[in-house]
């Protein structure tokens, strides 16, 4: 329903200083990381009708498959938001800078000694497309990383209590069993 997916998209996009403290505050007791946040989410959902699932948030995963996801995507969103966009502003000004220079020539050096002269311009150039070059290598650069999560643990799951489950949950845990299977397959998330 657009209700319930509603209601859990707005426990990670709501999410702020003080939802942060919430989860700093349970760290304290629980000395996890993970940990806090699964306990986190479950005080979130535990007046809506989604809480019957909450034994799920977790399931399956460990810590570590959890933060290794984490970690690439930090580091993807600030080259994409941080990173990139100041880069830019530097070809930008060297650009510029190229542009100043048509005629200023100065002495090259190689190997730290005097070389033959050149042009202000065209080591820029050189300069700027070497570090366009890497840039851009990082920008569409396919960010990996992977779950060590055994899909055991869910086929036992499963096996030992689909009589028990309700449809709406088989429907969920082995859908997530599939996709997660398919990262594993490729043994590589790419985010």
């Amino acid at each position: 329903k657009q209700e319930t997916k509603d209601f859990l998209e707005n426990i990670y996009t709501g999410f702020g200083i003080d939802e942060c403290s919430m989860v700093k505050d349970i760290e304290k007791t629980t000395n996890h990381d993970v940990k806090s946040v699964e306990y986190y989410i479950k005080e979130k959902i535990k007046d809506h009708p989604v809480n019957i699932y909450r034994e799920y948030i977790h399931f399956a995963l460990t810590s570590q498959d959890i933060n290794s996801v984490c970690y690439v995507i930090q580091i993807k969103y600030y080259i994409q938001k941080t990173f990139a966009p100041i880069m830019f502003e530097l070809l930008s000004s060297i650009s510029t800078l190229m542009k100043k220079s048509k005629t200023v020539v100065m002495l090259s050096r190689t190997h730290g000694q005097p070389a033959t002269p050149t042009h202000l311009r065209k080591e820029l150039m050189v300069f700027h497309e070497k570090l366009y070059g890497q840039l851009e290598t990082l920008i569409i650069k396919k960010y990996k990383t992977k779950f060590f999560l055994s899909l055991v643990k869910q086929s036992n799951f499963l096996s030992k209590n689909l009589s028990k489950l309700s449809d709406e949950t088989v429907k969920i845990v082995c859908c997530a069993a599939v996709i997660l299977s398919g990262m594993i397959f490729d043994e590589k998330l790419s985010v």
